[in-house]
């Protein structure tokens, strides 16, 4: 009886203590536990009481949802599939969307990560946990599992994309809806946000984790993300006050660089602890056939639809699997060394022949590991590139910004460049379309401060730099 009582004084202080972990979404405290739990549920194997395993085994769950991002996809569909009920008590307070955004952007394959939305929806479907208490309007009941709800909301709205009037009617009307506690119905319509956002596709612009940084049709600077397209500079004020600074200083007006926006749902969420680290994903994918099929360009400038955006962006797929597959056998030649990637660059730059593939995998690799702009501060070999560069253009103000800073966008940028343009002989294009993509793989690996460089103008259906 003694041993009972410490068992479960043990199991009701380690349930308050996780509590804390989740709410704080604690990543390190949350390993530390998972830790103590998996080993006592090993040491417990066969003599643990059913019911005493249980309680270990959801608190185990509550913890793989802190460290979403650090577990296999495996399991990862698996919590949507016998997980979800670990965290109702949260519910919504964890930002599982968030959480799972964040982790499908760091499937560079867009096709791969609707593979993954595919997997998770049809686990929620299968989902028999409990989300509500049973309910029961006159005929109509429902036992309150996750895959029941989903069952009536489908009902109601359709399997495909949704009639927003018909679902916020089915929201504002519907009799079992409004016979559940608040707390209840606000589970239900989670639980459907969620829904909705995986039927999305990651290879449109409405399920796109990145955003592109385009201009409209009057060449102001814009940003699409998520569906929304939006305007940095509406009313021109920011571009007129730096050309009048400009014009003040005898420079030629330039249009202005757009602030970076604010996106309506983060490409990485913020953790209050920082995620454990994680090793350099080994990219080992058969190439897949074009995911999204290049359209012939509009008859009228600027009326580009954001299809045909995301198929310019995503460009050949071809070439692109090339670089996936030279950017997998890169990882393990390299461990992720940044010193050994920076070899591999600088090895591929002075090849004979610089060969796109070869050199655009390269950037990639550091871009993903978040090292890529560090290469002008700790590579003397590549500063001298950008530096002979600067000189040649008589540019000695810059060269001395250089060495202060040579960290800046506008370096980065411009040894982008000189590498894709000078070196391989790319259309900036092409050259600004790799840039993109690089800027927004360094975004994925949390570093936002590139995401501008390189944008699409709707007039002219082209990837430029950012002047």
């Amino acid at each position: 009886m003694e041993d009972q009582n410490k068992t479960n004084n043990l199991l009701a202080s380690a349930t308050q203590e996780i509590r804390q972990v989740v709410i704080e979404d604690d990543a390190e405290a949350a390993t530390e536990f998972l830790v103590a739990i998996k080993e006592r549920l090993q040491a417990n194997r066969s003599g643990m009481p059913a019911e005493e395993r249980m309680a270990w085994q959801q608190l185990e769950q509550q913890l793989y949802w802190v460290l979403f991002l650090q577990q296999p996809w495996d399991r990862c569909v698996e919590l949507f599939r016998t997980g979800l009920g670990a965290i109702v008590e949260f519910m919504p307070g964890v930002d599982v969307i968030a959480k799972l955004t964040a982790k499908l952007i760091l499937e560079d394959d867009l096709a791969i990560r609707d593979q993954y939305r595919e997997k998770i929806r049809k686990a929620l479907l299968d989902n028999i946990e409990k989300l509500t208490a049973s309910v029961r309007v006159q005929t109509n009941s429902v036992d309150g599992a996750i895959n029941v709800w989903l069952g009536q909301y489908i009902n109601a709205v359709g399997s495909g994309a949704t009639d927003q009037l018909a679902y916020q009617q089915w929201l504002a009307q519907d009799p079992l809806l409004s016979a559940l506690k608040p707390i209840e119905r606000e589970r239900v319509e989670w639980l459907t946000k969620l829904y909705e956002e995986l039927k999305h596709s990651s290879q449109a612009m409405d399920g796109l984790e990145e955003g592109i940084y385009t201009t409209d049709e009057r060449g102001r600077p814009a940003y699409y993300h998520r569906g929304q397209f939006r305007l940095i500079d509406p009313d021109g004020a920011i571009r007129r006050k730096i050309n009048a600074m400009k014009q003040a200083t005898g420079a030629t007006p330039a249009p202005a660089a757009a602030p970076t926006p604010t996106p309506t749902l983060p490409a990485r969420p913020i953790f209050k602890a920082p995620p454990l680290p994680v090793t350099p994903r080994v990219i080992n994918k058969v190439p897949s056939a074009p995911v999204a099929p290049t359209l012939a360009a509009p008859t009228t400038a600027g009326q580009w639809s954001q299809s045909q955006i995301v198929a310019r962006y995503q460009g050949d797929q071809t070439k692109a699997a090339a670089v996936a597959n030279r950017g997998a056998a890169l990882q393990q030649t390299t461990h992720g060394d940044p010193a050994a990637g920076r070899d591999a660059l600088f090895a591929a730059i002075n090849a004979v022949q610089p060969d796109e593939v070869e050199i655009v995998a390269a950037l990639q690799l550091l871009a993903s590991t978040d090292v890529l702009d560090d290469i002008l501060r700790d590579d003397n070999r590549f500063t001298q590139v950008v530096s002979q560069a600067l000189e040649r253009q008589g540019n000695i103000n810059r060269l001395n910004d250089l060495k202060l800073y040579p960290k800046a966008p506008q370096f980065i940028q411009f040894f982008l460049e000189l590498v894709l343009q000078q070196k391989i002989g790319l259309a900036e294009d092409e050259a600004a379309r790799w840039g993109l993509q690089l800027a927004n793989a360094l975004k994925r690996a949390g570093n936002d401060k590139y995401s501008q460089i390189a944008y699409f103008d709707v007039a002219d259906g082209k990837f430029h730099w950012r002047r």
